[in-house]
């Protein structure tokens, strides 16, 4: 990998240098300009030899066995399923009715037979810190 890295480096000098012999002549320049044409139509890869990116691609559909299709269709899914589906929020109506089905609790605060406690008491008087 190295060598290639260094040839093309070579190509790379010869050809400024090249550039640099023939600046201000226009004939050396049509000549070189010619002969650079030259060697690209020689090492052209023909249709029947394979250039690196059609190489590259035969290879992966070699490896997964299958080819890439020419057109591609998505559809969108049947159902979409968000993240927590299971649980949804329940109407004021739902909460109450649930509410009253659940066995009162006795206040040890205010000594009532309800749906609080002591922690959460409304008669309980407010602990405010001051800062």
């Amino acid at each position: 990998m190295e060598d290639n890295r260094f040839i093309m480096y070579d190509i790379i000098s010869e050809f400024y240098s090249c550039l640099s012999w023939v600046e201000g002549d226009s004939n050396k320049s049509n000549s070189l300009l010619e002969a650079i044409r030259d060697v690209k139509d020689a090492i052209k890869p023909n249709e029947g030899n394979e250039g690196p990116e059609n190489a590259k691609k035969r290879l992966f559909d070699d490896y997964y066995q299958s080819t890439v299709p020419n057109e591609v269709t998505i559809r969108p899914p049947a159902q979409v399923k968000k993240k927590g589906s299971g649980s949804r929020i329940k109407s004021g109506k739902e909460t109450s009715g649930e509410k009253k089905d659940k066995p009162l609790r006795t206040c040890r605060a205010c000594g009532q037979r309800s749906h609080h406690d002591s922690r959460n008491c409304p008669q309980k008087e407010c602990d405010t810190f001051n800062l």
